[in-house]
């Protein structure tokens, strides 16, 4: 199972990536470091304009190819494994699904994601681990 964790930045991907992958004993990996990789090779191609909408979905039109091929790749290692990142978006996600088996989950904004929470490494006092679940 390939598990995709996604949103904007610093709403808590990483540490939730982090603390499942420790869960379900899974490996995992963020967009940051395919993007860099890709960005030496194609500098500016896929550059993100927060707040543009149009440049967002453009963004992550042009990032697809290669988390399509990172899926594919990940997939043949036959163990869970987690991905997070702010390079796709809820749709790329179902269509993923469609030829892989996909679980995701989108992150977002709210009163609760201010910048204490942001600089917090530890979580919230008290909150439980966040699990993944295997089971379909």
């Amino acid at each position: 199972m390939i598990h995709l964790i996604g949103g904007p930045p610093r709403v808590g991907k990483t540490l939730l990536a982090e603390r499942a992958a420790r869960g379900i004993g899974a490996s995992w990996i963020s967009t940051d470091v395919i993007r860099s990789v890709i960005e030496v090779g194609q500098p500016g191609l896929t550059h993100i304009v927060w707040g543009e909408t149009e440049g967002i979905q453009a963004h992550a039109a042009s990032f697809f190819p290669y988390l399509d091929r990172l899926l594919w790749g990940v997939n043949s290692l036959r163990g869970p494994y987690v991905i997070e990142g702010v390079d796709f978006l809820p749709e790329q996600a179902v269509r993923l699904a469609e030829r892989y088996p996909v679980r995701s989950v989108f992150l977002g904004h709210s009163a609760m994601t201010g910048p204490s929470s942001a600089t917090t490494s530890g979580g919230s006092r008290g909150s439980p681990e966040p699990r993944l679940n295997n089971s379909a």
